[in-house]
């Protein structure tokens, strides 16, 4: 018997994790508040501020972020921030484990690459020109 569950241990732990897929980002996403500031005190930036500073900034991030969401189809994403919408395309550029790389295009034109790496059911989207602006979504 003992044999058998230290056998089923090794096949269960040498599966592979499953890989990221497009289809994870399907649907509409909000910030969870609590969890994006903890990634973000982990930024220099963030640990170089003062206590009564990072305070301050702590409730404009909070009072801010309750009116945002994503909402991700195949291809498009779209934001909803203090009432004002922005629709992107959005392309897959790599795939590597939990990561998937993105590329946006606005109607402007301009592009912008983001990390997203999804961790417990939600997701960390990272623009890669701006570590600051990090998030961490949950499923709305």
């Amino acid at each position: 018997m003992r044999l058998a569950i230290v056998a089923l241990l090794l096949v269960t732990c040498s599966l592979p994790l499953a890989a990221a897929a497009a289809k994870d980002l399907v649907g509409d996403w909000t910030i969870d508040v609590e969890s994006t500031w903890t990634k973000l005190q982990g930024l220099p930036e963030m640990k170089a501020l003062p206590p009564e500073t990072a305070k301050i900034a702590k409730a404009a991030f909070v009072t801010q972020a309750a009116g945002m969401v994503w909402t991700f189809t195949e291809n498009r994403v779209t934001t909803l921030v203090s009432g004002m919408k922005q629709e992107e395309a959005y392309v897959i550029i790599a795939i590597d484990g939990d990561t998937i790389t993105t590329e946006s295009t606005s109607a402007e034109g301009a592009k912008e690459r983001s990390l997203i790496r999804l961790i417990d059911g939600g997701m960390e989207l990272t623009p890669v020109s701006n570590p600051l602006a990090k998030v961490v979504l949950k499923r709305k």
